[in-house]
């Protein structure tokens, strides 16, 4: 029996594609993100129904007409809901490696709804592996640690002791700012955002600084 263009290979498509979009869904919800199962399962679906409406919807009409207007318009709305994911917490982006699975989701509902089950497999294979791998990868996406630090120096000493200490030791510093301590004191207060890669004590940190020549105490915020 040929299913090809039948209403049974259609609703088969909308199948796969639902199964595959749970399969990636569930990898995101097993790394706490944002979009899990649902999302992404729901998100596929409806890729490849509407593919399927694109492909097979209008095949009544004696006019002609463009089947491609439906699918581009799938990526359009699929953009403005993976950018409601994107959020910056302290001056960093997060969201962005969901938002752009949810976009690839999306493609891949729309491959199994055009029938190209075989590209549809493997791009949601291709895309777990790559979420997996660069997951692992201490180089390619290590979770950096951020830091506010609030360092109070003598009057009249220099901020770049502190700053050159951090950046030697690998910290990127940020947002530096230099305030009076109080109005009754000379001493003056340094804060910088840092963050690293590497794992990070904070009360070992704190120490360290407060080593440094001119520093009278150090501390996190």
């Amino acid at each position: 029996m040929q299913l090809l263009g039948t209403p049974i290979e259609w609703l088969l498509r909308i199948v796969l594609a639902t199964i595959l979009g749970s399969v990636i869904g569930y990898e995101r919800h097993n790394r706490s993100k944002e979009a899990g199962v649902r999302t992404h399962a729901i998100v596929s679906m409806a890729a490849a129904t509407l593919m399927v409406i694109s492909k097979y919807g209008f095949m009544d009409l004696n006019t002609h007409y463009d089947p491609s207007r439906i699918a581009s318009t799938i990526i359009t709305g699929v953009s403005f809901l993976g950018a409601g994911i994107i959020f910056v917490k302290n001056e960093s982006v997060q969201g962005l490696t969901t938002s752009a699975g949810i976009w690839a989701t999306a493609g891949i509902g729309m491959c199994c709804g055009a029938g190209m089950h075989v590209v549809a497999v493997f791009s949601a294979i291709l895309m777990i592996l790559v979420q997996e791998v660069y997951s692992r990868s201490f180089y390619l996406d290590s979770p950096r640690s951020s830091m506010k630090l609030k360092v109070t120096i003598e009057a009249n000493a220099s901020t770049y002791t502190v700053i050159s200490y951090l950046y030697k030791q690998g910290y990127q510093c940020s947002n530096i700012k230099v305030e009076p301590v109080d109005k009754d004191s000379k001493d003056w207060a340094l804060f910088i955002d840092i963050t690293t890669l590497k794992h990070t004590e904070p009360s070992e940190l704190i120490s360290q600084v407060e080593k440094l020549d001119h520093v009278k105490k150090a501390q996190l915020f």
